[in-house]
């Protein structure tokens, strides 16, 4: 559809369209949530823990399959963008599967699974980037086994972080929104089409912090996180 949009339209009023979209998709699928959706129970340890008890839970599920129909829908699809949108909805039902499943998953299932699929993103990385690492101007090349492990340990304690802030939802979607935008401002020509996915990721963010902020209905659960 991007191709089509690109006839009539600038990349910037295809980018905009695409927020709306995304915005809109997100707040309908939260407004009408799935029936199938599990329900908080409390957690002990969590902030707050009591009080997310009976709100509907994993509704990351929600907002990240609506940012992967806007991607498909409002970016330019290559190859490389195609396998991390596979490997995002793969991290994202990792974590669904876990929020619905009646016997919570062990830190080390998730971890290995996280693992995995941290390893698969970097490979995916490196097949079609160089290991160049960019500190303000300046480049500099690193050996491709120690870019490797530094980026699959980055990424893998990434996503753990991630996943312990659940309990903090908005927090953690407010910060990820403030973010993202920024290196979208900051950023435009080194990310290129990338910017579009980071507009269109801080609009389903956005969307979900309509229903997140108190008093909050949803949780996004592993499954955003």
């Amino acid at each position: 559809m991007y191709y089509i949009l690109n006839q009539i339209m600038n990349p910037n009023q295809i980018a905009m369209i695409g927020v709306l979209v995304a915005f809109i998709l997100t707040f309908l699928g939260l407004k009408f949530p799935f029936s199938f959706l599990p329900v908080d129970h409390g957690r002990e340890f969590a902030v707050n823990g009591a009080l997310s008890k009976g709100k509907t839970r994993g509704v990351g599920l929600t907002f990240v399959c609506s940012f992967i129909i806007s991607c498909v829908l409002f970016m330019p699809m290559d190859k490389e963008y195609i396998i991390y949108c596979i490997l995002l909805f793969a991290m994202m039902l990792s974590g669904y599967l876990d929020d619905a499943a009646k016997t919570p998953w062990s830190d080390y299932k998730k971890g290995a699974i996280d693992l995995v699929l941290s390893i698969m993103t970097v490979v995916t990385f490196l097949n079609f980037n160089p290991s160049v690492l960019h500190i303000g101007s300046a480049k500099f090349a690193l050996p491709m086994p120690v870019y490797f492990i530094l980026a699959i340990i980055l990424l893998w304690v990434s996503i753990n972080v991630t996943n312990c802030s659940d309990g903090v939802d908005g927090l953690c979607g407010s910060l990820c929104c403030v973010v993202i935008a920024a290196f979208a401002v900051l950023f435009p020509q080194a990310l290129g089409n990338y910017v579009i996915a980071a507009l269109l990721f801080a609009a389903t963010l956005l969307a979900y912090l309509c229903f997140n902020s108190k008093p909050s209905t949803m949780l996004m659960g592993d499954a955003g996180s």
